[in-house]
């Protein structure tokens, strides 16, 4: 993909978002009542055979195929309804069926009918937790008693505490063996056999603690460990090979009271815990810590800081339930990195982006309206930030309004203090330069976009017209050759006519004949109140417009144009800038996500956001 990073600049040009602190790798969608789940406390999560998303909440199962929520609850009227809305646990057996537990029973879906058997036994009865071995035997943890269940032919088994000892959690591991944690702080190995008990004493290294109870046994998929959590404290690692046992210090590592609500591991040296402090993530390799950052207001942050249940699915990812903020989703492709202001010395600075690009070494250049430019540095990762200097030669202002790069040169436009030169190399602003249209104008045109063409010339697109870059005499001249009204935008097309975006218009100049015209609203097919934001061309030669009336497709040959619009697809008609990539796709930011078209299928994908200008 051509300068792949500069996608970048059609997520946040323009952006005009107040973006919070930090930045993140960890993206999240979120999934709440508005968007169809039955209710925001969720309880747990599970995939069957057929690739549901089943989502268990407080009022209703919910089943999630991708795209919308199909909620099943109580009905008094149907006998293989479920019997309680309150879902507690689901999972499934080694068939991919679906089972329930509610807080009235345990329930088999028959995914023909779309109806639910009830299990017999378990009638009234809150099911805390189950788990299929791997004989297809149904074990479940009901009022502090281990039951197995045979599914085939109804019989079941029932392990209870010895000496009033109360079982609090259990897990299955990859050899079948059956593991149990309680009120008292031992884990123990079960014999199915004869019922007898082999018990490791998890408080060994800690005799005074008091508060013993484990609360949750998870299995590691890829070692013979079990992740311990115990009540109002910590983790512990259980190796059931050595019989030893280690504490994880998560609490004194983040000096943070948490409770433990769930585990993940995830790509073997990742343990997930999901707390009521928040999501925190375990690095097993370097044995340190990080906490994910929540915000409800961020649609990328982590919707809360109350984790009730983790689960991957079999595209790797993970679904994050919360108690009372639903459920988000992380995905295992991230194509995008998000960068937050922060005010840290190499943070991303300024909340109101206005234009991005890149310089020969890889750099990426972000000029902001609030707090002047940023360079993302290629060799660190971080960022750098310029902004004016009382005393010292530096930028002329904050308010950047666009960027463009030649060489060794970073051409910095301001709203009216003209331009800047600086050396990339030295980091030093070398040179100003105004933009006055004649010995009379006093004040500076007002930049609205720099475009540096491939023979090296620079114009700057202004509320006046266009400046171009007089090399023999060093200044920027005013371009009569170029209508005087606001330009929106420059494109330089592969027969070196330069487009203009407009008002209500696009413009093109072919520089060979050293003439113009203008390609009115009407040969555009749109209305006299549009404005052209951006132009680009594609491998066949066609122009393609971002419009507020959606985007525009013009055959330079034929005269013919296609509108795409919220009728045929785009999320928004409202479009601000377009890239195209090597793969005869054009990448369009709009008021309401980022749009993938395909030129070739005029297919689109979207990815709704946030607005990003």
């Amino acid at each position: 993909m051509r300068h792949l990073k500069l996608i970048l600049s059609i997520l946040f040009l323009f952006c005009s978002l107040c973006l919070f602190a930090e930045e993140s790798n960890y993206l999240f969608r979120h999934y709440q009542v508005e968007n169809g789940l039955s209710d925001n406390m969720v309880t747990c999560c599970v995939q069957d055979k057929s690739g549901y998303i089943w989502i268990g909440t407080r009022d209703g199962l919910n089943r999630f195929d991708g795209y919308t929520f199909k909620v099943f609850r109580n009905d008094p009227d149907d006998t293989e309804s479920l019997g309680n809305n309150w879902i507690t646990h689901l999972g499934c057996d080694h068939d991919g069926n679906l089972w329930v537990g509610t807080l009235s029973g345990l329930y088999q879906y028959n995914e023909t009918k779309e109806s639910f058997l009830h299990v017999p036994f378990t009638k009234n009865k809150g099911i805390e937790l189950f788990q299929f071995d791997k004989s297809n035997q149904l074990w479940l943890l009901m009022d502090g008693t281990l039951i197995q269940y045979n599914v085939s032919d109804g019989q079941f088994r029932i392990f209870a505490g010895n000496n009033g000892q109360t079982y609090t959690s259990f897990c299955i591991m990859a050899d079948n063996s059956v593991w149990l944690g309680d009120s008292e702080g031992f884990i123990s190995q079960l014999n199915p056999e004869d019922g007898n008990l082999e018990s490791y004493n998890l408080f060994a290294h800690s005799p005074e603690t008091t508060s013993r109870k484990l609360s949750m046994l998870y299995p590691s998929p890829s070692s013979p460990n079990i992740y311990v959590a115990f009540e109002h404290d910590d983790v512990k690692i259980f190796n059931v090979l050595s019989k030893t046992y280690e504490d994880l210090n998560i609490q004194e590592k983040n000096q943070l009271t948490i409770l433990i609500n769930c585990f993940l591991e995830k790509d073997k040296k990742e343990l997930w815990i999901g707390t009521d402090s928040g999501l925190f993530i375990y690095d097993l390799d370097t044995e340190t810590c990080k906490r994910i950052r929540q915000d409800p207001l961020d649609p990328y942050a982590l919707s809360s800081h109350f984790v009730s249940a983790l689960f991957e699915d079999r595209e790797e990812g993970v679904w994050i339930c919360f108690h009372q903020n639903g459920v988000n989703y992380y995905s295992p492709f991230r194509p995008f990195n998000v960068y937050y202001p922060w005010n840290e010395t190499h943070s991303l600075k300024g909340e109101v982006i206005r234009d991005i690009c890149t310089d020969i070494y890889g750099n990426i250049w972000v000029g902001t309206e609030d707090a002047g430019v940023n360079c993302l540095e290629k060799k660190t990762g971080s960022f750098t930030n310029y902004q004016p200097v009382p005393g010292v030669k530096s930028l002329s202002h904050t308010n950047i309004r666009g960027l463009a790069a030649s060489g060794d040169n970073l051409w910095i436009g301001h709203v009216i203090h003209g331009i800047d030169l600086m050396d990339i190399r030295t980091r030093k602003v070398i040179k100003h330069y105004d933009l006055l249209k004649d010995a009379q104008t006093v004040k500076n045109s007002t930049v609205r976009c720099i475009k540096v063409l491939r023979e090296g010339e620079v114009l700057v697109g202004t509320e006046d017209g266009i400046f171009r870059y007089d090399y023999l005499n060093d200044r920027f001249v005013y371009a009569p050759q170029f209508p005087p009204f606001a330009v929106n935008c420059l494109y330089e097309d592969r027969s070196g006519k330069i487009w203009l975006g407009m008002f209500n218009r696009s413009y093109y100049f072919n520089t060979t004949s050293n003439t113009g015209m203008y390609l009115q609203y009407d040969k555009l097919n749109t209305q006299r109140h549009n404005s052209v934001n951006d132009a680009c061309e594609d491998k066949a030669g066609n122009m393609w417009f971002a419009t507020v009336e959606g985007v525009i497709k013009y055959d330079f040959q034929t005269g013919e144009s296609l509108h795409y619009t919220v009728k045929n697809g785009m999320p928004s008609n409202v479009a601000f800038r377009i890239l195209p990539d090597d793969n005869n796709c054009l990448w369009i930011s709009t008021a309401n996500g980022l749009v993938c078209l395909d030129t070739q299928t005029e297919g689109m994908k979207t990815a709704h956001s946030t607005s990003v200008q």
